[in-house]
């Protein structure tokens, strides 16, 4: 499970990483690749699907809410409450994956 778990935290950096740079429309475009790669790594591993799904929706949820705060900072500065930003960001998160799992 540990290899599994490891390369797919891996695939999600990566995908995460490249998704700032190319500026993914995250209803019709970022969830549901993102939910294409976590399945797919999940899948490989029949006996650990669930914990590993889990473990890999964390880790993207922590990655979308890092890259908001980002553009958040680049758009207003400080003048944004950053704690109220990574709410929005996680209720955000938690909305859009919901719909695809």
């Amino acid at each position: 499970m540990n290899q599994t778990l490891n390369i797919g935290l891996s695939v999600i950096e990566g995908f995460a990483a490249y998704a700032d740079k190319v500026t993914l429309d995250d209803e019709s475009e970022y969830f549901p690749i993102l939910k294409v790669l976590i399945t797919s790594i999940a899948d490989t591993d029949k006996e650990n699907r669930g914990k590993i799904k889990a473990e890999l929706i964390a880790f993207a949820k922590k990655k979308y809410i890092s890259a908001w705060i980002i553009n958040a900072k680049e758009d207003c500065g400080n003048c944004t409450d950053m704690k109220q930003e990574e709410k929005e960001a996680s209720k955000l998160f938690d909305s859009l994956i919901r719909k695809r799992f």
